[in-house]
């Protein structure tokens, strides 16, 4: 048997496994146990890294809207015993006007509500919850679409409510009704 016929202790490069031959390929894996093996790249590692951090960052900005709706929610948080215990406080009626700040319609009613503000500034108060950021509101008062205004008289009993953008004529005749009451 020549000297290269005797088997010996190897350890393959690519699998490690350890095995006593006189082969020149693992039995495992079939690599040159003379093969030179790079050490694998690490390019995975960044990446990884890359990934978590941005979903750490997502995850923040999430969390962090998510406390701020919250907040405005509470800070926003109406309901309809509140607003019938202030207008009945108040002694004036009261138009609420649901709008929503993405809705082309709302933002088109949205100046002829404040000229209608001013007009009856001191006699009708005027409040604007954006759907949004109200959720309860809204359901109290059956609004199924924005933007809806609401006339309540000053017992905070509903007189009138209707859909859609009126014209200035129209809210200030209904207005004036109200404010008559």
């Amino acid at each position: 048997m020549s000297q290269q016929d005797v088997p010996v202790d190897k350890q393959c490069p690519s699998c490690k496994m350890v095995d006593r031959t006189s082969f020149s390929k693992c039995r495992s894996c079939g690599t040159r146990y003379d093969a030179k093996i790079s050490a694998p790249s690490n390019n995975v590692t960044p990446v990884i890294a890359w990934v978590v951090g941005i979903g750490c960052l997502l995850s923040f900005a999430f969390i962090s809207m998510s406390n701020k709706q919250t907040e405005n929610a509470a800070a926003h948080a109406l309901d309809r015993k509140s607003i019938t215990s202030e207008i009945i406080l108040a002694k004036r009626p009261r138009v609420v006007e649901f709008y929503a700040d993405w809705c082309g319609p709302c933002k088109a009613y949205g100046p002829i509500v404040e000229a209608c503000t001013k007009q009856f500034a001191g006699r009708v108060d005027f409040q604007r919850v954006n759907i949004d950021v109200n959720h309860d509101l809204p359901s109290a008062f059956d609004v199924t679409a924005v933007p809806t205004t609401c006339l309540l008289d000053k017992q905070g009993q509903l007189i009138d409510q209707f859909t859609g953008g009126v014209s200035a004529e129209e809210l200030n005749k209904r207005v004036a009704q109200l404010a008559s009451k």
